[in-house]
């Protein structure tokens, strides 16, 4: 995850506690809520999750999420697409510090320079500038064609 686990935690417990029982389609029974949006085991039903696997990471005690699982849980939560992208950014692996850089891949590179007729930016995962032509360098106005970020 994402070096703050704490962050992603946060994240989900803001978004359950907005969502109402009936936004999500859950019943409502007779009697008081203690919780202002969704229990966590009704999330952990509606994404198709068990209570446990959702209460640990939400407390930030469960590494390795696949995306499926997030997906799942955004759909449930009914986030928007900026939120479920920050969702699976939030639980995405952080880049170890001391790392090595990020590299163009050769045959992006070998395609790049066949299509000099077009502006061409190669990105890496973080939206870091691996590469770019001479052509998007002009309309950009790029300094440096590599590792600034847009």
């Amino acid at each position: 995850m994402n070096n703050d686990r704490s962050a992603l935690s946060a994240f989900l417990r803001d978004r359950r506690d907005r969502i109402t029982p009936a936004e999500a389609g859950v019943p409502i029974y007779p009697g008081a809520r203690r919780v202002p949006g969704l229990r966590r085991e009704e999330l952990a039903a509606l994404a198709g999750v068990s209570p446990d696997y959702y209460s640990k990471l939400e407390q930030g005690r469960q590494a390795n999420v696949s995306p499926e699982v997030l997906r799942a849980i955004a759909r449930a939560l009914k986030l928007d697409r900026v939120e479920s992208a920050h969702l699976l950014d939030l639980a995405s692996p952080a880049v170890p510090v001391g790392s090595a850089p990020e590299r163009p891949d050769p045959g992006l590179l070998q395609v790049m320079r066949a299509l000099d007729h077009v502006p061409v930016l190669l990105l890496g995962r973080s939206g870091t500038i691996l590469a770019s032509n001479a052509l998007v360098r002009a309309v950009l106005s790029l300094q440096s064609s590599a590792g600034d970020s847009l």
